[in-house]
């Protein structure tokens, strides 16, 4: 069946016959009225005026600008009479990839510009260092990679002296034979790139490696990774300004030998360079890195809430190598870098600076560095975990990405079981046990035997593995750093 509706334009009703045109006198009374207005104005019929613009290719905004009149109008006067207007094709558009976050996004083709996928990306990826966006001042910025005496024994003028080292094995010496290979190696070298010091004489067949720290539990660790035998000396300074640490010094030439081919040689603390590893072994290269010279400073904002800063130390192309790396696996810059000798004259290397990340950077830092760590420091981790962010209420939209669920369930779980949460004006806010009362809730309902007191939910199965196979607990950082990418930024 064939359904006919009224022609005037506007009336909306069903024709009986399929060769009547009006659904009575007075639609085609203005349908004519409009159509005499039409051929008076622009001298054409409506058909003559459908072939003109689609042969001329003519737009109702360039009607509208011929004619000095509002587009609005045009389209209502052609709409009135049936015209078949000219559409020009969509502009073509190009996919791009975004520079900051490496997501793709399009746009026309004739923004040869486009570089990010919003302006939040742009603002990250052009926030400024110092005085420009990189303001390394070293022009020697690359990594090193292990030189070829890594392993290789044979160029040592080993005396019986140093053959009875070795055979007393006082200290692993062969530690770093295999280069940067794992977690603790990695570890090691951060510490040592960082607090170590070589010392080496080769006239007199000497090679030292020396390592002081103030906390006993690092120093510790590492004596027992290296198998460190000797005493762990408790030095206390003569001067008062300097604060009391704990020193492991090994007497081996071919640990000094294997740390001098990864690039951590004698007077290393201006010209140590960042070496290359594994993408795997980077966070643990950082967090030694971070254990030796790197300092996690909490301070307290109106909310009595502790936000949390990262700061490290060294020369300029190291902390170059540890600014690239981070951005490689983080897509993080840091906020600012200062030279030691710009607020310190007497400072003797023009080279050595500080790099800082704030707030939420130093955060997803943090997560990225200690998540599955077995070595690190308690002090510096502790310090780094006692920080909160800024905003201490949780929103709905992030207890449900958290938990999983619709925000039918949030809703259900206030009105009908009245779970703990309070109202922020018009908005439903929660707090940390609110949230592991709504994760104990949810595990219930999930382990509930009968099927209709259980929640209605798509991903069931998906929760049902989270919550009850893995066992999931309630995980408060896992909560603030969901927060990143949610509302919180």
């Amino acid at each position: 069946m064939i359904i006919v509706e009224c022609l005037r334009f506007g009336c909306e009703k069903q024709l009986d016959n399929e060769e009547e045109k009006f659904c009575g006198e007075a639609c085609e009374k203005r349908y004519q009225r409009n159509l005499d207005f039409f051929i008076q104005t622009y001298e054409m019929t409506p058909d003559q005026m459908s072939q003109y613009l689609q042969q001329n290719q003519i737009s109702v905004a360039e009607i509208s600008r011929r004619r000095g009149v509002a587009p609005v109008s045009v389209w209502g006067t052609f709409k009135k009479v049936g015209i078949r207007v000219y559409r020009p094709e969509a502009i073509p558009h190009v996919t791009h990839k975004c520079e900051n976050c490496q997501k793709p996004f399009t746009r026309p083709r004739w923004d040869h510009d486009a570089r990010y996928c919003k302006k939040s990306c742009q603002a990250e990826a052009t926030r400024t260092l110092h005085i420009s966006d990189l303001d390394f001042r070293s022009s020697d910025l690359f990594f090193i990679a292990p030189k070829e005496e890594l392993g290789s024994y044979g160029h040592l003028n080993l005396r019986t002296r140093h053959m009875t080292q070795l055979l007393r094995k006082r200290v692993d010496h062969y530690f770093f034979m295999n280069g940067i290979c794992n977690e603790n190696t990695a570890y090691v070298y951060g510490v040592m790139a960082t607090d170590g010091n070589i010392r080496c004489q080769p006239e007199k067949g000497y090679a030292s490696m020396r390592l002081r720290l103030t906390d006993l539990d690092i120093i510790e660790k590492i004596a027992g990774l290296i198998q460190y035998k000797n005493k762990i000396m408790y030095v206390v300074p003569n001067n008062p300004k300097h604060n009391p640490h704990y020193t492991i010094d090994a007497t081996s030439q071919c640990l000094v030998n294997d740390l001098g081919a990864l690039g951590c040689m004698p007077g290393k603390t201006g010209r140590i360079y960042y070496p290359l590893v594994r993408p795997e072994l980077e966070r643990h290269l950082i967090r030694g890195i971070i254990d030796g010279d790197g300092s996690w400073i909490t301070s307290e904002n109106k909310r009595k809430s502790l936000k949390l800063e990262l700061s490290i130390v060294g020369n300029d192309q190291f902390l170059w190598g540890v600014y690239k790396r981070i951005f490689e696996h983080l897509g993080i810059k840091p906020q600012s870098i200062h030279y030691a000798i710009e607020y310190d004259k007497k400072s003797k290397l023009p080279n050595i600076a500080y790099i800082t990340y704030n707030k939420t950077d130093a955060m997803r830092i943090r997560e990225w560095v200690y998540e599955g760590a077995t070595i690190y420091g308690q002090r510096k981790r502790d310090i780094a975990y006692s920080a909160r962010y800024q905003k201490e209420e949780i929103s709905s939209t992030i207890l449900k990405h958290y938990l999983d669920v619709s925000k039918e369930y949030i809703h259900r779980g206030i009105n009908v079981f009245k779970l703990p949460h309070k109202r922020s004006g018009n908005r439903f806010v929660f707090n940390e046990s609110d949230v592991e009362a709504w994760v104990q809730h949810l595990k219930k309902e999930l382990s509930s035997s009968d099927p209709k007191s259980g929640p209605k939910l798509k991903n069931l199965n998906a929760l049902k593995k989270r919550w009850l196979d893995e066992d999931e607990q309630f995980n408060v950082y896992r909560l603030w750093n969901m927060s990143d990418s949610k509302e919180l930024l």
